[in-house]
């Protein structure tokens, strides 16, 4: 039996928004991602892609079908709270869907490695952009641009991604490890499934100095504050642009590896899913990050490959 959410507010229906979503892949065809409606990682929906017919995918390596997302319920989701108001995406469109709150679609388009969704925050509060596309075949980048809609100035802003991961071997039973907090992080949480409301603290707490849990049922969340990544209130009309990272373990990489890949990319705070059978080069891992940018610039992350990514950048 999953886990079950805290709050009966997260079961809410999608008011307004549709149910279509699809299905990305790699260039070198080895990595599948399902995106939603909702801008969130995961689709039941079958579509036909240039590696044959897939469903079922959250982030999936195909050489072997390792989904660390798919298993139980799936769910990866994120949420805001600005001034006056909160929302959340969390899930997919269908039986095991969790739930919306004052989010709707704007548009949304797909390409065979790349996808966009557009949403409505708070009834006109704001507009945020996801742009999601293969920083390495392994390393899914959402380029997300959350854009002042509400004509006033917005003095208090967070938002929050957080995933639920299910690990081979033993899926509902793997370790979680989170870095320390620090910059724009400001809340952690070692737990794929809480309360998605942003202006709440995570209940599972990921610790001021980072830590280690496990073992259990396991995910990894993270709340940024938007007004220090900004520098102060976001204006009437102005945009914010961060980054936020998934990536899975290739073969025999390991959970270190993983992590300095990411620092490499410019994660400056990273969560990562580590397999029950431990942390040798064998196993199974996961891990989603923040950046505020990217290092180096984005025209050159092809030539990172994934071996060699071990410096690490913290502002």
């Amino acid at each position: 039996m999953k886990k079950i959410l805290g709050s009966a507010a997260v079961l809410v229906a999608f008011a307004g928004m549709a149910t279509a979503d699809g299905i990305i892949v790699d260039p070198g065809n080895a990595y599948a991602v399902g995106i939603n409606a909702g801008g969130s990682l995961f689709t039941s929906g079958t579509y036909d892609t240039r590696v044959g017919s897939l469903s079922y995918v959250g982030f999936q390596r195909l050489g072997d079908g390792y989904d660390p997302i798919n298993p139980g319920t799936p769910t990866e989701g994120w949420a805001m709270a600005l001034d006056n108001g909160a929302g959340w995406v969390n899930g997919r469109g269908d039986d095991y869907f969790l739930g919306s709150s004052n989010i709707a679609l704007i548009s949304e388009s797909y390409n065979p490695s790349s996808a966009t969704t557009v949403h409505n925050f708070g009834g006109g509060m704001a507009r945020v952009r996801s742009e999601f596309s293969f920083f390495t075949s392994q390393v899914i980048g959402i380029k997300m641009t959350v854009t002042n809609t509400s004509g006033a100035a917005i003095n208090a802003a967070r938002y929050n991604r957080e995933v639920d991961w299910d690990i081979l071997p033993s899926f509902f039973s793997e370790y979680a490890r989170t870095d320390a907090l620090g910059g724009d992080v400001v809340d952690s949480s070692y737990f794929g499934f809480e309360d998605r409301d942003a202006s709440t603290p995570f209940t599972s707490f990921g610790g001021v100095g980072g830590g280690f849990y496990g073992l259990g049922d396991l995910g990894g969340g993270m709340t940024i504050d938007l007004i220090a990544l900004n520098g102060g209130a976001i204006a009437a009309g102005a945009s914010v642009e961060f980054y936020v990272f998934h990536a899975i373990s290739t073969l025999a990489q390991s959970e270190n590896a993983l992590r300095n890949q990411l620092y490499g990319l410019g994660a400056e705070w990273v969560v990562t899913g580590v397999s029950s059978s431990g942390t040798g080069p064998d196993a199974f891992h996961a891990a989603m990050g923040y950046s505020r940018d990217l290092v180096p610039a984005p025209g050159a992350l092809a030539l990172l490959g994934v071996a060699g990514l071990v410096s690490r950048r913290r502002r």
